[in-house]
């Protein structure tokens, strides 16, 4: 019971560290290359059902 106490505490601190960096890069970048990504991996995805 205790381990997973402790590993609920130690998840919930990573993840407030994790979501504040994450609000930093946001702050100081765009989403631009993302979009990209997004757009391009989606023509792939279509691209290999249209295939199969």
């Amino acid at each position: 019971m205790f381990l997973l106490l402790l590993g609920t505490f130690v998840a919930f601190v990573v993840s407030l560290f994790a979501i504040k960096a994450l609000l930093n890069y946001v702050k100081s970048h765009d989403f631009t290359i993302f979009g990209w990504y997004r757009i391009i991996l989606g023509i792939f995805v279509i691209i290999f059902f249209y295939v199969i």
